[in-house]
């Protein structure tokens, strides 16, 4: 060792023996005076934990022998405070061996514990079930009729079966908590059977027409405006639907077919959206596009009335065919299915516009070339003097390419506001 460092060694040495013998007798007083006080609180701790235990075993037997579905939620609520209980006595009790490890006692059996933090998770899940089946029954049932979501029932009845199914085999020796099981699907056998009710009355598809032969089904008249605030419970009351629901499906699956036909013709309408008429400014050997420029719109606007520049317009003739013949196809093949009927005027009068459509854009596109070329050649300076010298024939020819040239500047006005 460094010299600076030796004394402090010899030192810290010295000391060790009377560290050794102040932990000797600190060991014996400790044997002697404090031990016994500290085994008499660590054992009368332990009898208070005791004491805990069986006071939760008596709540839980408690509760588990409860059926009654309306107080589904105050015995979740119970339930879910002795769980939180359990777990605070469990953490005592791994403290209370800690320390009786430590003054080498016996360590203390809280035998019915760890048994009662497991019987108590079903019973949590079963009361659990019961407490979200009351509010959601009260909401499907009394609830207004027009906001429920059919498939959502579905999904909701399909998980409550699976976790009944499930805690029965959990509770096959304990008669209360199966009789709490028997009560929730009787309920759940009487829901099910308005669920094909529900999925046929909530399809989106269903019209007017639909709601009369309904009624006509059942024999009753129905009042459409009504259905809109009627809940289930009300409606399964006044109408029977549950006697004629195989006819009531018919009606549904007719609707929700036709349906399909309502949606597509609708898309159709929306693809013309997509296809607008573009209208260029040409100026010289180029064009300037005038769909989004608010700068090239105000000039076109002011060159309306210029000779010296002249307008086209891009009328996708080869992409407006094309998608004619796409919907002219679907428009046959809807046609020739059995629930076309309701639709068969729209589905005409939309092949009818497919033609016109056609008929024009052939039109326009046709005409446009011949009419850039004609004037190209008329609007000429020195052909304009040439024809008008030459004879009154020339001028009357210009004067009909005016005319033509206000009529075209006013339809490319109108293509421009609604392209």
């Amino acid at each position: 060792l460094p010299r600076n460092l030796q004394g402090k060694w010899y030192s810290c040495i010295h000391f060790v023996p009377d560290l050794r013998d102040r932990a000797d007798r600190w060991h014996m007083v400790f044997r002697k005076d404090l031990r016994s006080k500290f085994i008499f609180k660590i054992a009368e701790h332990a009898r208070s934990l005791e004491a805990q235990c069986v006071e939760c075993k008596k709540t839980l037997d408690d509760c588990a022998s409860k059926v009654s579905l309306n107080k589904a939620e105050h015995y979740h609520s119970k339930l879910k405070q002795l769980q939180q209980r359990m777990h605070t006595i469990q953490d005592q009790v791994q403290k209370q061996h800690s320390h009786e490890e430590m003054l080498d006692m016996e360590k203390s059996d809280f035998p019915g514990l760890d048994s009662m933090v497991e019987q108590i998770v079903p019973l949590l899940d079963l009361w659990y079930l019961a407490q979200e089946w009351t509010n959601w029954k009260d909401e499907i049932l009394y609830g207004e009729f027009c906001a429920i979501d059919p498939s959502t029932v579905k999904v909701k009845l399909s998980s409550c079966t699976d976790t009944m199914q499930r805690l029965e085999d959990i509770f096959a020796s304990q008669p209360k908590p199966r009789e709490v099981l028997h009560s929730l699907s009787s309920e759940l056998t009487e829901l099910r059977e308005l669920v094909p009710v529900i999925v046929s009355l909530r399809n989106p598809g269903l019209r007017e027409r639909h709601w009369q032969r309904i009624g006509e089904a059942i024999g009753q008249t129905i009042h459409t405006g009504q259905m809109k605030d009627i809940s289930l419970s009300t409606m399964n009351e006044r109408y029977p639907f549950v006697q004629h629901l195989q006819a009531i499906e018919e009606i549904s699956e007719t609707a929700a077919r036709e349906m399909l036909i309502e949606d597509e013709l609708r898309r159709m309408h929306e693809q013309w959206v997509k296809q607008p008429i573009i209208v260029r400014l040409l100026v010289g050997d180029g064009s300037q596009n005038l769909g989004d420029d608010q700068e090239a719109a105000e000039g076109y606007n002011e060159s309306m009335d210029q000779d010296n520049v002249a307008f086209t317009a891009d009328f996708r003739h080869a992409e407006v065919w094309e998608l004619i013949t796409e919907q002219m196809g679907k428009v046959k093949l809807m046609a020739q299915s059995p629930h076309a009927q309701a639709h068969s005027r729209e589905l005409v009068k939309h092949d009818e516009k497919l033609k016109l459509i056609g008929e024009l854009c052939d039109l326009l596109h046709e005409s446009q070339y011949g009419y850039q070329c004609a004037r190209e050649h008329l609007i000429s300076e020195g052909m304009i003097k040439e024809s008008m010298q030459r004879s009154k024939e020339r001028r009357s020819e210009w004067k009909k390419f005016e005319f033509v040239e206000k009529q075209r500047q006013v339809i490319m006005q109108m293509l421009k506001q609604q392209p």
